[in-house]
């Protein structure tokens, strides 16, 4: 028999974050009507630049296969030699 991952605390939950910033920009939008404005002056044509950021942050995990938690371990390696 192999071993289970259990899943983060974000990633079991990740369904209830992702409803509760969407209830969140509906009521910053009911509440502050004029936010919309400044949304569209981000995009440049068609391309809402802050969306295309953070898909691209996303997905480049799955795409280039980072080990964050070793990428994390070799950042305060560098720390502690002085590199940074």
């Amino acid at each position: 028999m192999g071993t289970t991952k259990q899943l983060s605390f974000f990633d079991r939950y990740l369904t209830l974050w992702i409803f509760l910033v969407m209830f969140a920009g509906v009521i910053i939008g009911y509440f502050i009507p004029g936010i919309s404005g400044f949304w569209n002056s981000l995009s440049s044509g068609t391309t809402n630049i802050p969306i295309a950021i953070g898909l691209i942050l996303m997905m480049y995990h799955h795409m280039a296969k980072v080990s964050y938690k070793q990428l994390t371990m070799e950042i305060n390696t560098l720390k502690l030699l002085g590199y940074t």
